[in-house]
């Protein structure tokens, strides 16, 4: 005998962004990468080795992202927080 038990699964509510800029960062994140000499696809923050706590954030343009990067769109602007940099949430 088969019983499934009628359980309806729970929606899950859309997480917020764990970054956002100022409309004067986006704008002017715009206007550098408008000037770039290569096509970026946005920010990309990360982690090196370093600083006092052993380890100290870094941002950088990205010209692809890469396939565990959390993409966040924010204000036309695309910034990528690599899973190293201790932002993911699962």
């Amino acid at each position: 005998m088969d019983i499934q038990p009628n359980i309806t699964p729970r929606v899950r509510r859309p997480r917020p962004a764990v970054v956002s800029l100022t409309e004067a960062a986006a704008d002017q994140v715009k206007a550098i990468m408008a000037r770039a000499e290569k096509p970026y696809v946005g920010l990309k923050v990360g982690v090196k080795q370093g600083g006092c706590a052993g380890q100290e954030y870094v941002l950088s343009y990205a010209e692809e992202a890469g396939p565990l990067d959390e993409v966040v769109n924010d204000k036309g602007v695309t910034v990528l927080i690599e899973p190293k940099a201790g932002w993911n949430r699962g």
